[in-house]
């Protein structure tokens, strides 16, 4: 009924209660620019895989979950919101009055030209005339297997325009202003990650577009209170 990708980078061991789980789908990240949104550009669970029955929900969380997010039943979890088509799993961690687009570019100042091009060259014009989404954080979501294919669909042009576009790539490999929620990745593996001693903008780009696509796209949208 349910498959949860589990992402994860080199040197993270996958616990037993992981590998031993059938909902979770472990899944090993290469070193890339958009960290754990790569899972999205590959489509990894929303088709059947060794006469497997496709999944009728798929979900995303990392490696390190747990310290973000309370160990939910994700099942019931499913049960319980049957009606939505996206569940948010965590929410905005700010307490402050801005809104997504205005906390996006206070905290990683440029993120708005970056976006406003992007959004325009996925075909749904300007982002000015969709109400400012509410943010849901980290990839951290589960969506009916219909709205996830329909999303690896927009994430996947969206890594591609963001590596493509001449205007796009010179922008979002600029410096994010970003240091780390708690301990940010040493210069030396973020040069392994994405070729600068910095982080670059696609993964903050990735992880807030998927809040912008529950909007565009009118989905039934459910955020879990922390």
């Amino acid at each position: 009924m349910l498959c949860m990708l589990y992402s994860f980078h080199k040197g993270i061991q996958v616990p037993d209660s992981v590998q031993q789980n059938s909902m979770f789908r472990p899944v090993a990240l290469p070193q890339n620019k958009f960290f754990e949104s790569w899972c999205f550009g590959e489509d990894l669970a929303s088709s059947s895989r060794g006469g497997e029955t496709p999944p009728q929900w798929v979900g995303h969380v990392t490696y390190n979950y747990l310290n973000k997010i309370p160990p939910y039943n994700f099942n019931s979890v499913i049960t319980k919101h049957a009606q939505s088509d996206i569940i948010g799993l965590l929410p905005s961690w700010s307490s402050n009055a801005l809104n997504m687009y205005e906390f996006a570019e206070k905290v990683h100042p440029g993120f708005m030209k970056i976006w406003e091009r992007l959004i325009m060259l996925l075909g749904y014009g300007s982002y000015r005339q969709y109400r400012v989404p509410v943010p849901f954080y980290c990839n951290y979501w589960i969506m009916k297997r219909e709205w996830f294919v329909k999303y690896c669909s927009v994430a996947s042009r969206a890594m591609r325009l963001l590596d493509e576009d001449e205007q796009l790539r010179e922008w979002s490999n600029e410096n994010a202003n970003y240091n780390g929620t708690l301990k940010g990745l040493s210069k030396e593996l973020l040069m392994e990650i994405n070729g600068h001693p910095y982080y670059t903008y696609h993964p903050f780009i990735m992880e807030r577009l998927v809040c912008f696509f529950a909007v565009a796209e009118k989905a039934k949208l459910i955020i879990l209170p922390r």
